[in-house]
């Protein structure tokens, strides 16, 4: 029944993954990667909002949904929150590719704990997943809204089996396809009974309304 329920929903929606990018940069072992989600147009190119963390160093290839790759010197940071885990980026990029970009629309409330919610990205587990590549569809449940620890800042809880190293800069978005957050880490919850395995994962959200 919850697998034809998500099904439904996810019929509802609109393909929310052209509004999300990959950025990726190298390091002395290889590259890592995050994702960015788009959230507007300017006469320069196209803001994109990701996890602070993937900022901290020059990036080298952005991918788009359609398979356009620009490369990292034409990406600017244009912000650093203060008091969330966020970057604002700028991709320049042409007129025409700035009109096809599709900013999300960012969700005003978050919606009652235990709605399902769905998370847009590019976690390493994607790269083994059926047919979905590095743009993964993965669902979640609406967790608790509690501050951060150290900076006090609010935050959600999105309960998340499949999520994982890479989904930092994922969109999180609600039934109605509106952004609710931005993923910027990954918790996993203890297992009270024991065993090697946790009770499952959450993923740690910084709301749509922080990103500014």
């Amino acid at each position: 029944m919850l697998a034809m329920l998500l099904a439904t929903a996810a019929r509802a929606q609109v393909d929310l993954r052209p509004s999300v990018v990959e950025v990726e940069w190298n390091t002395p072992t290889g590259y890592e990667r995050c994702a960015a989600v788009i959230t507007a147009r300017r006469p320069q190119g196209i803001e994109a909002w990701t996890a602070g963390h993937c900022a901290e160093r020059p990036f080298s290839i952005v991918r788009f949904f359609d398979g356009y790759t620009m490369y990292g010197s034409r990406v600017r940071v244009l912000a650093r929150s203060e008091t969330v885990d966020a970057a604002l980026l700028l991709l320049t990029v042409d007129a025409g590719r700035a009109r096809a970009a599709r900013p999300v629309v960012r969700a005003r409330t978050a919606p009652p704990l235990g709605s399902t919610v769905t998370i847009i990205g590019h976690p390493v587990s994607a790269l083994r997943g059926p047919n979905e590549g590095r743009w993964t569809v993965t669902y979640g449940r609406m967790g608790e809204t509690e501050p951060d620890q150290q900076t006090g800042a609010l935050e959600y809880e999105v309960y998340c089996g499949r999520c994982g190293p890479g989904d930092s800069g994922s969109g999180v978005f609600d039934a109605a396809g509106h952004l609710l957050g931005l993923v910027y880490g990954v918790t996993e919850i203890d297992n009270v009974a024991g065993g090697r395995l946790p009770d499952g994962l959450y993923a740690d959200v910084i709301p749509a309304t922080a990103l500014r």
